[in-house]
C-alpha cells in the first residue's frame, strides 16, 4: 500500500541546508568505497544543487509570510478605522434616539450590534450603522451626522467584506501556497537523498565508528536524546507524586 501522508519538515529549513552541506562535504574522500556498494553518485552529486533551490524556496515563503504579515496589519488598522466611525455613529444615536417616541430601544440595539467583534460582524454592523443613519437621518443631521458617513459606513462594510475574504483566502494556515507547496515538494526530495546516502554510508561503515559518524542524523538524534529524557523526567515525577 502506497503512503500518501503529506510530507512534513521536522527541522528548520536553515539546518536541513547546513545538513546538506556538510554531508556533501564529508562523503567526498570515501566515493570509491561508497561506489562499490552501488551508492549512485549523481544522488550526491545532487544535494548541493537541490540545497540551493531549496534555499530559494525558502526565502520566496519568507518574503510571502511577510508580506501577509503586512496584510494583517493594514487590516488590522482598516477594522480599527471602521470601529471609530461605527462608535461615533452609534454614540450619536444613543444619545438622539433615546426618547421613546422613536419606538426603539436604542441601548439594546446599539449593545447587540456591537457585543461580537468578530471581523464579520463589524462587516454587518457597518451597514446596519449605515441602515440606522439613513432611516433617523432627519433626528441624526441636527446634531452633525450626514448622509456621506452614512455612505462611509455601508462602502466600508463592503471592502472590509472583500479584504477579510482575500486575507482569509491569502492565510499560510488554511490554504495551500505554492510558494510553500514548492519549497516542502524540494525539500522532501533533500531530505529522501540525504537519508539514501546516509542509509549506504552508515551500513558500509559500520565497523568504523569516526566514518559511521558522518553520516549519523546528529538532529534526529539529539530529539530522540530529548525526547527519552523528557520523558523519562515525567516518569520520576509521576513515581515521586504516587510515592
Amino acid at each position: 500500500m502506497l503512503d500518501n501522508k503529506p510530507f512534513v519538515l521536522r527541522m528548520p529549513v536553515a539546518l536541513l541546508l547546513q545538513d546538506a552541506h556538510n554531508l556533501y562535504l564529508s562523503v567526498q574522500d570515501h566515493r570509491i568505497t561508497l561506489e562499490k556498494f552501488l551508492l549512485d553518485w549523481t544522488k550526491v552529486e545532487s544535494v548541493p544543487v537541490l540545497a540551493d533551490q531549496c534555499a530559494r524556496a525558502e526565502a520566496a515563503w519568507k518574503r510571502y509570510c511577510s508580506d501577509y504579515k503586512k496584510e494583517t496589519a493594514e487590516l488590522n488598522a482598516f477594522i480599527e478605522t471602521c470601529l471609530l466611525l461605527r462608535s461615533d455613529l452609534l454614540e450619536t444615536a444613543r444619545f438622539v434616539l433615546s426618547d421613546k417616541n422613536y419606538g426603539m430601544n436604542i441601548s439594546q440595539y446599539i449593545s447587540a450590534i456591537t457585543a461580537d467583534r468578530s471581523i464579520s460582524m463589524v462587516t454587518q454592523s457597518m451597514n446596519d450603522v449605515a441602515i440606522l443613519v439613513r432611516t433617523h437621518y432627519e433626528a441624526l443631521s441636527k446634531y452633525g451626522v450626514t448622509l456621506e458617513q452614512a455612505d462611509q459606513a455601508a462602502s466600508m462594510s463592503e471592502e472590509l467584506g472583500v479584504r477579510f475574504a482575500r486575507h482569509n483566502i491569502n492565510s499560510p494556515k488554511t490554504c495551500s501556497i505554492p510558494c510553500k507547496t514548492e519549497r516542502n515538494r524540494l525539500c522532501e526530495e533533500l531530505v529522501g537523498v540525504i537519508g539514501e546516502i546516509r542509509a549506504v554510508g552508515m551500513f558500509v561503515f559500520r565497523r568504523n565508528p569516526e566514518i559511521r559518524a558522518l553520516f549519523v542524523d546528529h538532529y534526529r538524534a539529539r530529539k530522540y536524546r530529548e525526547r527519552k529524557h523528557r520523558v523519562s523526567d515525567e516518569s520520576s515525577a509521576v513515581q515521586s507524586a504516587s510515592a
